[in-house]
């Protein structure tokens, strides 16, 4: 059976600060920039797979020196865990972020319309990253800690360490994960507002 594992939600996201942005700027010391609370902005929303999972691309970054991706964390999450955390090369451009709806994808599936590859990723933490192995994606697989009740979060705290130490960079992600036999519907859009920053 032939499944074609799409990522959704496509919308704009901060770069890693030790990452060369495709405007060139930004700074480790640089804060995360995040729309301001009660901005009145509805989160995206998923639905989860059978058991309650799926993967979130929260962004990509290309380092513009040698980079040690230390892991992620969930910001303000409430209701998710994360089951599992990987970098994969990336040919799509730096503002992509998703969602894919099935954890795991079927081996060898392509993520955003084949612009990386599941097998290919790598488990974190401990990524080594030089300017010479170019962009890689950010993937993290969720589990909905009440796998009958909603979760969400704001978006992927990256954890990493270049010549200038250890640093954070948050990839804003408003995102309601919904069980398995919920859906998207118009009150669950409206419940975000309660919450998305």
């Amino acid at each position: 059976m032939d499944r074609t594992v799409t990522a959704v939600a496509v919308v704009s996201l901060l770069a890693l600060a030790a990452c060369a942005a495709d405007d060139g700027t930004g700074s480790p010391t640089d804060p995360p920039t995040a729309a301001p609370s009660g901005s009145g902005q509805r989160a995206q929303c998923a639905v989860a797979d059978p058991e309650g999972q799926l993967i979130l691309l929260p962004g990509s970054l290309t380092p513009s020196s040698a980079t040690v991706l230390d892991g992620v964390d969930l910001d303000r999450s409430v209701g998710l865990e994360v089951i599992e955390q990987s970098a994969v090369a990336f040919a799509g451009r730096s503002s992509v972020q998703g969602v894919v709806l099935d954890y795991p994808p079927l081996p060898n599936a392509d993520l955003a319309d084949s612009l990386a590859t599941w097998d290919t990723r790598r488990d974190l933490p401990g990524v080594r990253l030089a300017p010479g192995d170019g962009q890689h994606a950010v993937l993290v697989a969720v589990q909905l800690t009440d796998p009958a009740a909603a979760g969400h979060l704001d978006g992927v705290v990256v954890r990493y360490t270049d010549a200038g130490g250890a640093h954070e960079r948050t990839l804003a992600q408003p995102l309601l994960v919904q069980p398995p036999d919920a859906l998207c519907d118009v009150a669950a859009y409206d419940s975000t507002l309660d919450w998305a920053p």
